[in-house]
């Protein structure tokens, strides 16, 4: 009896803790590659850089604030990167039907279609064309 009551206790304390170790470990590796993003193209116009990245299919064009940094980490095309993308127009997507650009600091950049999503996107990950990861990004 006490043999069946200790085998409980032990799994109980020390087995499901370590399940469920594992169940989280693998959700956060699942949420960090739903992010991750392949470089498909470099551009720039005025002060900015327009980086098209992919993922499952879908290019999205990012817009970021061409800046100078030293010991950086340039994103290369055909390289993958873990980017937190956040759309120009937050909930209010509607609102590019019937526009053909945004204007960022009098530059117009244009909204494309077809295969590339009709929206611009910025993420925290990126100054100019340097890679910041979650250690970095508020530096």
């Amino acid at each position: 009896m006490h043999f069946i009551f200790i085998t409980s206790f032990i799994i109980c304390c020390c087995i499901l803790p370590i399940n469920g170790l594992e169940t989280k470990i693998f959700t956060s590796k699942a949420q960090a590659d739903s992010n991750l993003y392949k470089v498909t193209k470099l551009d720039s116009i005025n002060g900015f850089y327009v980086i098209y990245v992919e993922r499952d299919s879908l290019i999205y064009k990012v817009v970021s604030q061409k800046q100078k940094l030293a010991n950086c980490h340039l994103i290369q095309p055909d390289s993958s990167y873990t980017f937190n993308l956040k759309s120009y127009f937050g909930d209010y997507s509607y609102i590019a039907l019937n526009r053909n650009y945004i204007r960022m600091n009098d530059t117009k950049i244009k909204l494309e279609g077809d295969s590339i999503i009709w929206d611009i996107y910025l993420t925290n990950n990126l100054k100019g064309l340097c890679y910041c990861n979650k250690d970095t990004i508020n530096q």
